[in-house]
């Protein structure tokens, strides 16, 4: 299979990499705007507004990121996608191993129904919390933590999805340090 490119090309793909990453990193801008609003709602609606809108950022920055994924680190073992990925990743200079290469967060949101449909099946809770903002160890009143679907921690930027941690710092700094790599290629 032919994974050239010519220069054209090339520059269509790192030029939409570098797409995805720039509303990626508007949306961690928009998390942290809303997260300083947080202490200052005084009433339930309004906090609530800005609890989802920093769940609706952070969904935002991993849909973006999840592209930017696709395109150098293509779920597809086989075949142009594959190809292609790691063509761009070997211009790039980038391992296997990336932050942004973990699709694990992402595909539990992109997922969502089925991860719902997995704790129905799997867990006799009668207690369940979703879209939660606050300190890690925070506790739930007895909600075990496969209970917890989205929580953020505004203090270490740590996303935990039933239990599982993924730090959205490190998300952002990488997307961040991509985007830095492509603009430096492209222009």
């Amino acid at each position: 299979m032919n994974t050239q490119m010519n220069e054209f090309h090339l520059k269509i793909y790192l030029s939409e990499i570098s797409f995805q990453c720039q509303p990626a990193l508007q949306a961690n801008d928009g998390v942290m705007h809303f997260l300083k609003q947080l202490p200052n709602a005084n009433r339930v609606d309004a906090s609530q507004f800005l609890q989802n809108e920093v769940f609706r950022n952070l969904h935002s920055l991993l849909t973006h990121t999840s592209n930017v994924s696709r395109l150098l680190w293509h779920p597809n073992k086989k075949g142009k996608s594959k190809d292609r990925a790691e063509y761009l990743r070997s211009y790039l200079g980038l391992t296997e191993h990336h932050v942004v290469a973990d699709r694990r967060l992402w595909d539990h949101l992109e997922h969502f129904d089925e991860r719902l449909d997995n704790w129905r099946e799997g867990s006799n809770a009668t207690m369940f919390a979703d879209a939660t903002i606050g300190p890690q160890g925070k506790t739930f009143g007895g909600i075990e933590e496969k209970s917890i679907m989205r929580f953020f921690d505004p203090y270490s930027f740590i996303y935990v999805f039933r239990g599982e941690p993924f730090s959205i710092k490190e998300i952002s700094k990488s997307v961040w340090e991509l985007n830095q790599l492509i603009r430096s290629k492209i222009h």
